[in-house]
């Protein structure tokens, strides 16, 4: 994305304080990634390849 990336991109959103339910889809997935992604505001972390019967369980969920 131009001038900002995913992470920057939640960061907004959360600072919305809108009703989302965000997803990092990504394909670095240590540790220290998924605490970048909770910090910036994603509610869930997925590592590629995303099995996306786990994508489709949490868009059920979701009001």
């Amino acid at each position: 994305m131009p001038g900002m990336d995913g992470y920057e991109v939640a960061k907004e959103i959360a600072n919305l304080k809108v009703s989302a339910t965000m997803i990092a889809i990504t394909g670095f997935g240590q540790e220290e990634d998924r605490a970048k992604s909770k910090a910036a505001g994603f509610d869930y972390h997925f590592t590629k390849p995303v099995n996306i019967s786990e994508i489709e369980k949490i868009i059920n969920l979701t009001p």
